[in-house]
């Protein structure tokens, strides 16, 4: 009889444990599909940020939203606007004291392309700037002007197509010496209103990828030669595997970065985001060319002026470069280089000298910097 009611009771508590354990999950079973999908991604998690650090094939889309703080306010907006501890972000790594006071609304102004293009792309407003379809025509007279010697670059930096030039023939060269005959070279052009520096690369030794040049910008391009192909931005950090660029290619565009004068999110290191996500798309051992305002000295401090842009100091340089070695010299203006070992120029948005970087090193040193 005891035997019997002791097997009842245990009967009756298996019973109501099963139970239990079945309402539970009945109540809360999205609860616990949570937490059993959170079991099985963690090892991934991990393993993600494992080939991060690694620098392995790896999601953009989740190194992109690490480099770039969720819910950033839009531009453009009054930088001295903004609370004390976002202002002093700005000057981080020598930049400072910066005037934030000088306010930009868009400003595109009919200066920003080639003389060559200007009977090409037609000027809409300083907001809108200028039509977006390269025709065939437009990409082939800057081309013939290019290999004709004539100035290409832009009226506000004359002579910065010989700055991206030499950059490209000492590549060329260096490239040639590792390889004979030089491997087709994937080439990405980042920000472009002309295509003044892709026409460069076209002309240049480089052997290219499918004997085209790519181009990439927030804003979409419509592009009638067969020589250049567009790819949004968006689309490149949406992508799950690194686009593998061998070279990248940017010039006065990383200044602006972050400062929200064109619309786009405020970000006190937009601009070092910016680089990280250019390391992302190179290959290893990629080359990354890249032109913007500097400091005459390496002792001056850099500036932030209002939403326009930044001069750079060289450490701000160093920090936004700490995925690369730096191959040779700086490529200064044809008019602006040292003199006995002497730079004499005025720090100011149209210097900007050319710089050909080399990736040597992982993505962890950015990890560090951006928050």
């Amino acid at each position: 009889m005891r035997r019997s009611i002791s097997v009842i009771c245990i009967s009756s508590l298996l019973f109501l444990v099963v139970l239990a354990v079945f309402v539970s999950v009945g109540e809360d079973a999205e609860s616990f599909s949570w937490k059993r999908q959170l079991a099985i991604l963690m090892p991934e998690t991990v393993k993600f940020k494992e080939q991060v650090l690694r620098n392995k094939k790896r999601s953009h889309s989740e190194i992109f939203q690490h480099f770039r703080p969720a819910n950033a306010p839009l531009g453009p907006e009054p930088l001295a606007a903004l609370p004390e501890d976002v202002q002093a972000d700005f000057n981080q790594f020598n930049m400072g004291p910066s005037n934030l006071g000088p306010f930009l609304r868009y400003q595109i102004s009919p200066s920003q392309i080639s003389y060559q293009a200007a009977p090409f792309l037609k000027f809409i407003d300083g907001t809108k700037g200028f039509s977006n379809t390269w025709s065939e025509d437009l990409v082939t007279v800057i081309m013939l002007a290019d290999s004709n010697g004539r100035d290409i670059s832009v009226p506000h930096y004359p002579g910065s197509n010989l700055q991206i030039r030499e950059a490209l023939h000492l590549l060329s060269k260096a490239l040639l010496e590792k390889d004979n005959p030089m491997k087709p070279q994937k080439v990405l052009v980042a920000g472009s209103i002309s295509p003044w520096i892709e026409a460069i690369v076209l002309n240049s030794d480089l052997k290219l990828v499918d004997d085209k040049v790519y181009v990439t910008d927030y804003n979409p391009l419509e592009i009638e030669d067969p020589r250049i192909e567009f790819i949004l931005m968006d689309n490149l950090k949406s992508s799950y595997f690194s686009p593998d660029f061998d070279i990248i290619l940017s010039f006065s565009s990383i200044e602006h970065d972050g400062l929200g004068r064109y619309g786009d999110p405020i970000n006190p290191r937009g601009d070092i985001a910016a680089v990280a996500e250019y390391h992302a798309m190179l290959k290893e051992n990629g080359s990354f060319i890249l032109g913007l305002p500097m400091v005459c000295s390496d002792e001056q401090h850099g500036t932030v002026v209002g939403n326009a842009h930044r001069i750079f100091s060289l450490e701000r340089l160093s920090k936004m470069t700490c995925g690369f070695d730096v191959v040779g010299e700086r490529i200064d203006p044809l008019t602006l280089r040292p003199v006995n070992g002497i730079r004499t120029c005025v720090p100011d948005w149209q210097y900007q000298p050319v710089f050909t970087l080399k990736k040597t090193k992982g993505l962890d040193c950015y990890m560090e910097i951006l928050p």
